[in-house]
């Protein structure tokens, strides 16, 4: 059997309601390079938090080509057949940038020739794009993060041009969704052999970055519905709110250390009075949380750093 009707076999599968809790956890969408949307494209507030919606305000999913690319060298025409009767793919408008060739690592698609070139071209791409995310690190995160440019192209999907979001998750529609329906997030696929995967994911909207003026090793992360100021470990900075009065409680706090050559930028200014330089947030001390990196885990009566 070809991989294009094990496509269509794993496509009808892949229709089962499948439960979350049996596929790979929810893959994280990087957040927006600009605020600029194709038309007919909005934001939408919902359960699971802001996600793109098309203009009848249904919720747009992403196929995940990248969990595909492994598996079939087809992945922009997988969902045909059983697919495409419940699954409608979003057409790019007239003026969409074409998406550059997505890069191969290796395994799947691609075709002859310049292979490891184009992969390293695009590790190179992605690097940058992490760092101007705030990503931070190496890692394969960053080597398979999109890379910098627009948010949306356009691709030749199954019925022709079709939006794809950060080259990796191509734009459909579920057929007959109601308005803001989040139901079909998490939705898997399976193929011969294989455990199934999430393959469609709700296109959560997480606005650009922040530009930052603070320390070096201060970085802009989405925590709760907007972003924090965190570490370079990505642990959320706090203040507290009664610093002054804290007394006892506070020793027990770990502080935001500054180096010993720090200076003072923007509204940070570093305190050399206690036992460690410590940096202070317009002129309150800075503690670091010890919860679970991008968690707002932080003591009572404190306060979240926000740019």
């Amino acid at each position: 059997m070809n991989w294009h009707h094990v496509g269509l076999v794993a496509a009808a599968v892949g229709l089962l309601a499948v439960p979350v809790a049996a596929q790979n956890p929810y893959i994280p969408i990087p957040p927006a390079f600009s605020t600029e949307l194709p038309p007919g494209i909005s934001v939408r507030k919902t359960e699971i938090g802001d996600v793109y919606v098309d203009s009848k305000g249904r919720v747009l999913y992403g196929m995940d080509t990248g969990t595909l690319r492994v598996r079939t060298r087809t992945p922009n025409t997988f969902c045909s057949g059983p697919c495409a009767e419940k699954w409608e793919p979003v057409a790019a408008p007239s003026g969409t940038p074409e998406a550059p060739p997505a890069p191969t690592f290796g395994f799947g698609g691609g075709g002859g020739g310049g292979g490891q070139a184009q992969a390293q071209a695009a590790g190179a791409q992605a690097a940058q794009a992490a760092q101007l995310q705030g990503g931070g690190g190496g890692g394969a995160a960053a080597r398979l993060a999109p890379p910098v440019g627009p948010d949306w192209h356009m691709t030749q999907g199954p019925n022709g041009p079709q939006l794809i979001y950060k080259r990796t998750h191509l734009v459909f529609v579920r057929k007959d969704d109601k308005p803001g329906s989040t139901k079909w997030d998490g939705e898997g696929v399976g193929l011969p052999d294989e455990p199934k995967v999430r393959l469609w994911n709700a296109l959560r909207y997480i606005p650009p970055p922040p530009k930052l003026v603070a320390p070096s090793n201060v970085m802009p992360v989405f925590v709760d519905g907007g972003y924090a100021m965190a570490d370079s470990a990505e642990r959320v900075l706090y203040v507290m709110d009664k610093a002054r009065k804290c007394a006892d409680a506070c020793k027990k706090l770990v502080p935001f250390k500054a180096g010993v050559v720090n200076q003072g930028i923007g509204d940070w200014t570093v305190s050399r009075d206690g036992d460690v330089a410590q940096w202070h947030y317009r002129d309150k001390p800075v503690f670091v949380s010890q919860g679970t990196p991008k968690s707002a885990d932080i003591p009572a009566g404190a306060t979240i750093l926000r740019p």
